[in-house]
């Protein structure tokens, strides 16, 4: 690219609220270059027994203020993704420190590929079928008080990218059985508080 088309797009992407940088052409940039080895790094990790998928999310969370562990993190991604750029990378600069995790590609010859398959380091199936759910199938559930409560703690833990499709379901039939929750404390956290991320670990 010229220097002209370059302040060009630097200059259209600061008026549309966007904060550019500015990379040179190579395989995976400046981003991904870096996250894809280290999604591969955390596989071979678990690959070689150094610690459990769990304990090296939660090590990655709480040890670099990760939002999520590199598991849950190539899960959103798709696993079949990162192997395509794990084989791109290690294509086009050479090095063998790009080889693919041989699990990964286990999992993404099993058709494990995250959370658009359903299952990949973990599972995720719980949730789309409660993506799927209607509000007359959330107010069915709300048998008791008891249930009521039993939910929302539920789904608090709900995956982070299901939550603004949930939220309005489970709240609205929530709030219709507020007198019986008699807990406005717990219908007003529901709409504050569901950011956690949950997940199940896959059986693989």
């Amino acid at each position: 690219s010229t220097d002209e088309q370059v302040a060009k797009i630097i200059e259209i992407a600061k008026d549309i609220g966007k904060d550019p940088v500015e990379v040179n052409e190579s395989a995976g940039f400046a981003v991904n270059r870096i996250l894809g080895p280290m999604l591969n790094e955390a596989i071979y990790e678990l690959y070689e027994g150094v610690a459990s998928m769990e304990d090296i999310d939660k090590a990655m969370r709480l040890g670099t203020n990760m939002p999520m562990g590199p598991f849950q993190l190539a899960d959103y991604v798709g696993l079949d993704i990162c192997l395509a750029l794990m084989e791109t990378l290690q294509h086009e600069l050479g090095s063998d420190k790009y080889s693919p995790c041989p699990l990964l590609r286990k999992m993404v010859r099993a058709g494990k590929l995250g959370v658009k398959t359903g299952i990949g380091f973990y599972d995720y199936r719980r949730y789309i079928e409660i993506m799927e759910m209607t509000n007359n199938d959330w107010k069915k559930k709300l048998t008791s008080p008891e249930e009521a409560v039993k939910l929302v703690h539920d789904h608090d833990r709900i995956f982070i990218g299901f939550v603004s499709n949930i939220t309005p379901v489970l709240s609205d039939a929530l709030w219709e059985r507020r007198q019986e929750l008699n807990d406005i404390t717990i219908i007003s956290g529901l709409l504050l508080r569901p950011t956690r991320l949950y997940t199940e670990p896959a059986e693989n």
